[in-house]
């Protein structure tokens, strides 16, 4: 008798596994297919990016033309140097800013403490597009157009509030105040 209800038992355990891995089959194969599509359509023909069909989804005749054409052909190194700059800049002032602004939130206590993070928290409401042109007059009047400082400063204003308001919010509710000064 129990020999019955532990060959049902394991039963229906196989089957749970089996309709887990199914799930997990189906929800690995919708999170990656966007990426396999990014290749296909970058190895196929340009004509064939205008009619899609499940057709288009195998490749009959890949290549590696347009590879070839943006290495080769157009000034795709100084685009990534460009884009290497200005990330590494931006990143290296927004931590600066954020570690010292949500350092100094959590552990000092200041006038207008609580005033100065709400300013900081709705900063992180407005879209970057908003500053736009005030940004263009001031930089246009600190003749810092077209230039990697310029951009590298714009990029950092807008990632600096992001930035500084979690910070603030994980070392004031982590309990920051807590760990002894060696460790800090």
């Amino acid at each position: 008798m129990s020999n019955r209800y532990s060959l049902r038992y394991k039963l229906i355990n196989w089957i749970r596994l089996g309709i887990s891995y199914i799930v997990l089959a189906i929800v690995a194969a919708i999170a990656v297919f966007p990426i396999y599509y990014i290749i296909i359509t970058s190895i196929n023909p340009i004509p064939t990016l205008a009619s899609i069909s499940l057709r288009t989804l195998l490749p009959e005749s890949p290549s590696l033309e347009a590879y070839y054409y943006i290495v080769f052909k157009e000034p795709f190194l100084l685009w990534l140097r460009n884009s290497l700059i200005l990330a590494t800049g931006t990143i290296a002032i927004t931590v600066v800013v954020a570690f010292i602004t949500g350092a100094a939130l959590s552990r000092l206590n200041i006038a207008g403490k609580r005033a100065l993070m709400i300013t900081i928290y709705v900063m992180t409401f407005f879209p970057f597009a908003a500053t736009a042109l005030p940004l263009y007059l001031m930089f246009a009047s600190l003749h810092l157009l077209n230039s990697y400082i310029g951009l590298i400063l714009a990029y950092s204003g807008g990632g600096a509030p992001q930035s500084s308001a979690p910070t603030w919010l994980r070392s004031s509710l982590i309990g920051y105040r807590g760990i002894t000064r060696k460790l800090r």
